[in-house]
């Protein structure tokens, strides 16, 4: 984390506050240490719980749950999983999207419960198996906690009852084939939102029919966050383009963050909807001062976490990061924000040092 860029425009002394948060003048890194996490793979997924009291990291050799209050481990499965989903209102359910493998693979969910203890082994609840054989893309559940939307590799999306968290195989006759390859989705408090590869997002009311449908960027919606203290919608394309929508307004397209330094890859909001946190991937090529210097060439790799407020849309912090970011999540409780890096890109010999970590915004 070498560089912090600031808005002096914003934060000068004698500038007024543009929204009604405090903004963040300055971030304070909250180093994880080493034996509360040990990475040996590139993060597949990252999440906080819902009261903001356990940071849930996935990676291709297992999942660790840390303790947020003084960042230890709390428990860790050896699995490898796909993505993490965290129950919207009980902090200690959690489900984990897996494949099993042998000669007819199969994709399942299991639901756990975290155990009191720190080092006891996590409860399973259920166990869902998928009606394919296709692996899991993604994954979403409900505001309400009552449903796993679930989406695999072969466009199939289907939806799992885990009101009564009962075993249960999913009928391939219940699946909705889908004619465009989507990238991800999350719910709202009424939808589920389709982030599309060819730009758009479809809106969807909960007996799956679809509501409405947005041309959000001209190309893959690589990245959606939602926020219901403002019914807000973020999305992140691959058109180095981040956009805010209001789902109370028909999805009326209320902000735009343009000419990012790279295809987005995660969004996530605060709490309270005023900040939003994105990551990049890849870095625009840009001309530079020298005119020996062609205007394809690039001035060099940059990575940036960048925090945006939400009321004006308006840049306030970026954090140089070494390599591309791949995860960033916003505590639910504060302004606290967790980062996820590529791992298999990082500096020979720093090993898992600076591949996640978490930033105070002061």
């Amino acid at each position: 984390m070498a560089t912090q860029l600031l808005n002096q425009r914003l934060f000068s002394g004698s500038s007024p506050k543009k929204t009604t948060a405090d903004m963040p003048r300055s971030i304070k890194p909250q180093p994880i240490p080493s034996d509360a996490l040990r990475l040996k793979s590139k993060v597949k997924d990252l999440c906080y719980n819902c009261s903001g009291s356990r940071l849930y990291v996935a990676s291709r050799d297992g999942v660790t749950v840390l303790d947020t209050e003084g960042l230890t481990a709390h428990c860790a499965l050896s699995v490898r999983c796909t993505r993490v989903l965290t129950h919207p209102k009980d902090p200690d359910l959690f489900a984990l999207l897996l494949m099993e493998g042998g000669e007819t693979p199969r994709a399942y969910v299991k639901v756990f419960s975290l155990p009191q203890n720190a080092g006891s082994e996590p409860v399973l609840k259920c166990t869902i198996w998928s009606g394919f054989e296709h692996p899991w893309y993604a994954g979403a559940w409900s505001s309400d906690g009552n449903t796993i939307a679930l989406l695999d590799r072969g466009d199939h999306l289907q939806c799992a009852d885990v009101s009564t968290f009962a075993d249960c195989e999913l009928p391939a006759s219940s699946a909705i084939s889908l004619t465009t390859e989507v990238y991800g989705l999350m719910y709202t408090s009424d939808a589920l939102v389709l982030q599309k590869v060819d730009g758009r997002i479809d809106i969807l009311s909960p007996d799956l029919t679809v509501r409405a449908s947005e041309q959000a960027h001209s190309h893959i919606v690589m990245a959606t966050a939602y926020n219901s203290s403002r019914d807000l919608l973020a999305t992140g394309g691959s058109d180095h383009t981040v956009h805010l929508f209001s789902c109370a307004d028909d999805y009326t397209c209320v902000g735009t963050f343009p000419g990012l330094e790279g295809k987005v890859s995660s969004l996530s909001f605060s709490n309270d909807g005023m900040l939003l946190a994105w990551g990049t991937k890849d870095t625009l090529y840009v001309s530079g001062d020298n005119p020996n210097q062609s205007d394809t060439s690039t001035t060099g790799d940059e990575y940036y976490m960048t925090v945006a407020g939400t009321d004006p849309c308006e840049i306030y912090i970026q954090v140089r990061m070494p390599v591309a970011v791949t995860h960033v999540q916003f505590s639910p409780c504060g302004y606290s924000v967790a980062y996820a890096c590529d791992f298999d890109s990082m500096p020979k010999g720093s090993g898992s040092t600076g591949a996640v970590g978490i930033v105070r915004l002061l």
